[in-house]
Order: C-alpha cells, then structure tokens, then sequence
C-alpha cells in the first residue's frame, strides 16, 4: 500500500504530526484543564493496544523498563499470521520518546503470496497523559523504516522497500509506583 494510493492514511499522518508539533510538555494542550502533576511516577511496564509497526502492524506492544524507557516487544497480527518487533525504546520524563527496532512494518499481497516486510525501525513520538495517575496515555508517533525487500513473481525478483510510517495507540501504565 502506498500513500498515494490511500489518502485516509496522509489525513491520518496529518492529525498525528498535528499532535505532535503541538505538545509542548508531554500533556497535549487539548488535556490542559486536567491539571497534571509535574512530576511523572515511574511506572516499570507500559502495554498497548494500537496499530503500526510498534504494535506488531495491529496488536500489542510492551515496553519493560521504567518512564517507559527499556525494552519494546510487539506482537500482531494485520491478517491472521503473528507479525512483531523488538527494539529498544529511549523516552524523556516529559513523554517524548525515540525507538528503534527490527521487525514488520508492512505487508504486500500479490496473487496469493503474503509478504511481511521485515526491517529496521526507527520512530519518534509521545505519549499523551489522559488521566492524571498518568496511568493511561495515548501513543503516537512518526518513523522511518528500511532494509526489506519482498520477492515479486511479477517481475521475477527481490523487491528492496523502504517506508515513512506511523504508529497511533491506547495505553497503560502497570505496576506500583516508585516511593
């Protein structure tokens, strides 16, 4: 799929580069009238559910390390078939974060050959607090991702694809708080 061909996916990477340039703190100014406390609790396990190469193209994804900083492990599934990552992730105390990882982040059907391209990740994004706990957030970010290629019967070889992509998900933030 290309973003030409699809323009609900260019809307979709409009409103997400919207949401990032405008975060100035972390919080997104549309939450501002909750009042977030300034310090952000160190929470050991975030998990969520959303869609993108994060999250194993459509699933779930973990990262295991405190301020959502640590290990990134996705598993999905886009059609049936178990797709995933596995990457580190480096976030800021005030929900900005840079990844990168190596796993799926597209599929290409052609006839009835499925090809996952498997690769280098590499994303930028936030995470915006929606409750005050901080426990729930919204994810959202934007990459680069390289190095697959698929095999085209067509043409009646390897195929080398490198993508912009994007990620959008929910969510929360597990285990007990630092003291």
């Amino acid at each position: 799929m290309t973003l030409r061909k699809n323009p609900l996916i260019l809307k979709i990477i409009g409103v997400l580069l919207f949401l990032l340039l405008f975060n100035t703190s972390g919080n997104s100014q549309i939450f501002k009238h909750l009042n977030f406390p300034e310090e952000r609790p160190n929470f050991p396990i975030s998990v969520g559910l959303g869609l993108g190469p994060n999250y194993g193209l459509l699933g779930i994804k973990t990262i295991i390390g405190k301020n959502n900083s640590g290990l990134l492990i996705s598993v999905g599934s886009p059609d049936g078939l178990p797709t995933g990552q596995i990457g580190l992730q480096i976030a800021k105390t005030n929900g900005f974060f840079v990844n990168a990882g190596y796993g799926a982040y597209g599929v290409i059907f052609e006839n009835d050959n499925r090809n996952v391209l498997l690769g280098a990740i590499i994303m930028v994004g936030a995470m915006h607090d929606l409750i005050r706990t901080r426990r729930l957030f919204l994810d959202t970010g934007l990459g680069i991702a390289f190095g697959g290629s698929y095999f085209s019967f067509f043409e009646n070889k390897n195929i080398p694809v490198s993508s912009f992509t994007f990620h959008v998900g929910l969510g929360y933030r597990l285990g007990n708080l630092d003291e």
